[in-house]
């Protein structure tokens, strides 16, 4: 995979960071604390990933389900 983009956007009060939660099949919760802008926008971008992950966002009392990013070899 060449890079990814994860945006959430948060229709509630404002918090300050988010964190978005990672993890690879045989793994554990990754967490990274991702800022936000004044809208109450979050983003974080994955430069690359080889294998495929799940991942969910939180911030404050409030949580997104869990998604999953698969990823699959190149066309040839």
């Amino acid at each position: 995979m060449l890079g990814l983009e994860i945006h959430v956007g948060m229709n509630s009060e404002i918090p300050v960071t988010s964190i978005l939660e990672m993890r690879y099949p045989d793994g554990p919760w990754e967490r990274l604390d991702v800022p936000g802008d004044k809208r109450a926008h979050f983003a974080y971008k994955l430069k690359r990933s080889t294998r495929s992950f799940d991942y969910r966002f939180r911030a404050g009392d409030a949580k997104t389900r869990r998604y999953t990013v698969d990823v699959v070899p190149p066309p040839q």
